[in-house]
């Protein structure tokens, strides 16, 4: 007698190898997207650190907020850097000194689509950080990097 179809068994497993292969391919796609995003909140941690220090150099003040760092205007007042996590006392800043916008933009960052945190009490160059104590793929806590 000639078998015309496949059994239920052998039906069965041919489903679950392949919804073994692409849950397999699912997972390392999302790893590779946060990775990417990953890259990218790093990438503008970054620009928006050398902006803050570009706006300290030219005008011996850092922003009130990091959106200060891409206004074409000057803003009327910044922070004392040397009396961080002091509470940062605000100063008028010279006009004349600003060389703005230094950095085209500050959006939030792509990994939890929230404003990047700007703490005074962490002084330097976590002073712009991703306000998240997750753990990100490189073993460190977002608000670390």
């Amino acid at each position: 007698m000639k078998r015309r179809a496949y059994t239920l068994i052998e039906t069965l497993i041919t489903v679950s190898i392949v919804g073994s292969v692409t849950s397999g391919i699912v997972i390392s796609l999302d790893r590779t997207a946060l990775k990417a995003r990953e890259r990218a909140a790093l990438a503008d941690i970054t620009a928006v650190r050398k902006a803050m220090e570009l706006m300290y150099l030219d005008t011996g003040l850092v922003p009130l907020t990091p959106t200060d760092l891409a206004s074409a205007t000057p803003p009327v007042q910044g922070r004392i850097r040397n009396q961080m996590g002091q509470g940062w006392p605000e100063a008028p800043l010279d006009p004349t000194k600003w060389r703005g916008p230094y950095i085209a933009r500050v959006g939030p960052d792509p990994i939890f689509k929230q404003p990047y945190a700007y703490n005074s009490f962490n002084q330097g160059k976590h002073a712009i950080y991703i306000n998240s104590t997750e753990i990100g793929s490189n073993g460190t806590a977002y608000n670390k990097w």
